[in-house]
């Protein structure tokens, strides 16, 4: 990593997400109707250090090493008592340990090497690079054509 990880992130997994929205829709209208729910649980803020540390456990041979304190600190660490309290049955099934696992479940079932997940195919970064070393977008991330 290139900081030493100490800020904060909430993680919700993409099947948590669907639960709430099944737990909303099955709720008395009285209990969403004009509300707003952060969506997640308490026990998924993690600082970006262990979230690291969580894939490195689970991808043999990765090693996880952290760099000086960044510029960048800003933390996000968010409250999620009103989900579990005005939707009753909602609860996350998921962790940042079994999303690491599934993840790397899945990029074993599709042979995924380190050359395509770091290629620009997944990395947002690469392709952008490539779009612009090819002069399909400008500078400013514009389309040339």
């Amino acid at each position: 990593m290139n900081s030493d990880g100490t800020p904060w992130r909430p993680l919700v997994h993409g099947l948590d997400i669907a639960k709430s929205i099944v737990c909303a829709l099955e709720a008395p209208r009285e209990a969403v109707h004009n509300e707003t729910f952060n969506v997640g649980s308490n026990e998924q803020n993690y600082q970006v250090r262990e979230i690291a540390e969580t894939v490195g456990r689970e991808f043999p041979g990765c090693e996880v090493t952290f760099g000086p304190s960044g510029g960048d600190n800003r933390s996000y660490r968010v409250n999620f008592d009103k989900i579990t309290s005005e939707l009753p049955g909602f609860a996350c099934d998921w962790n940042a340990a079994r999303g690491a696992r599934q993840l790397h479940d899945v990029f074993a079932a599709v042979d995924m090497d380190a050359e395509a997940f770091t290629g620009r195919g997944h990395t947002r970064l690469a392709q952008l690079e490539h779009l612009i070393a090819t002069k399909q977008v400008d500078a400013d991330l514009f389309w040339t054509a």
